[in-house]
């Protein structure tokens, strides 16, 4: 029955559409209408929840909001997830059951979608409406950032509690890698850290990552003009005297400030790197540090030389 009446409901929704845009201000008016009631909602919202912030206090207002919490049943919370958990397993492999060769029937039924709707669609439209939504997610940003800086108090506050804001997510994170190393055997940990990355497809990672280099040599053979101008492009446009004071300080402070890890660390990096360089696969390495070498006794030398003349 629903079926045999699709074209009589599209009759009656184009009549309905041609009586209201009959009359574009009544359109207009609905719309006012919804904004304000809209409007009314936040008021009305705000309203009710005014008297519990006067008149309770922080502990009165946790267990007015929080006993419904309480009372909630949990079993059954735990029952309603094994349901969906169950549900969508199902939907899962039954669309794997009735699929053709390596594609499930989801798959087919969603790419039998796409091939209908993307020759539909207008590009030159369909991209015009993504760079208008990135601009206007500009405009969004420029509006907030201007509205700050006229709030200046507001982004002090924040900024002061940077610490209290993301302290709780860095002990969540602590906390859960405590029960990893306290909590689980090691040996248990070990078995089922194995046995989660054996089939992690290492060649399909090895692949994405070969196919970005493929692609970017490939910009580089066509256009080898284009990558080098985006870089010049960035470094030209960093300023270089506020580079250098940054430098200045942050790399010494840097090394000061870690010199007990890496007075652990460098012995087993430079023992590593000198195995490196006397393999047979470390001949390139071993001609650039004859350059390099040859090109500070050359070119250093010289300069040590002229500033003990000048000195003298």
């Amino acid at each position: 029955m629903v079926d045999g009446s699709e074209e009589h409901i599209l009759k009656i929704l184009e009549a309905i559409n041609n009586t209201i845009w009959a009359y574009p201000g009544k359109v207009v008016s609905l719309l006012a209408s919804i904004i304000t009631a809209a409007n009314i909602s936040i008021k009305g919202g705000n309203t009710l929840i005014k008297p519990m912030l006067h008149y309770l206090g922080p502990d009165l207002t946790a267990d007015v909001l929080l006993s419904s919490l309480r009372e909630l049943d949990g079993k059954e919370v735990g029952k309603l997830i094994n349901s969906l958990g169950e549900l969508i397993r199902r939907l899962h492999t039954g669309s794997l059951l009735l699929g053709k060769g390596d594609a499930p029937l989801f798959q087919i039924y969603l790419s039998k979608i796409f091939e209908e709707a993307v020759p539909e669609i207008d590009r030159e439209i369909f991209t015009k409406a993504i760079i208008a939504l990135a601009e206007d997610k500009e405009t969004i940003t420029r509006s907030f950032v201007d509205l700050l800086g006229k709030n200046v108090p507001f982004v002090l506050t924040v900024l002061s509690n940077y610490a209290s804001i993301k302290n709780p997510k860095i002990r969540a994170a602590s906390h859960k890698l405590r029960m990893y190393e306290e909590d689980i055997e090691p040996l248990k940990l070990a078995d089922a850290i194995e046995k989660g990355t054996a089939d992690l497809d290492t060649q399909g990672i090895a692949q994405l990552i070969n196919r970005y280099l493929g692609i970017l040599n490939e910009l580089h053979k066509n256009k080898p003009e284009l990558v080098f101008n985006l870089f010049k492009g960035f470094v030209e446009a960093i300023d270089r005297d506020e580079f250098e004071k940054t430098v200045t300080w942050a790399i010494p402070e840097f090394i000061t400030a870690s010199m007990p890890i890496l007075t652990t660390a460098l012995p087993h990096l430079l023992n590593g790197f000198c195995e490196i360089v006397k393999s047979e696969e470390g001949e390139d390495i071993r001609k650039a540090f004859v350059n390099l070498r040859d090109t500070i006794f050359t070119n250093g030398g010289n300069n040590g030389d002229r500033r003990v003349q000048n000195n003298s």
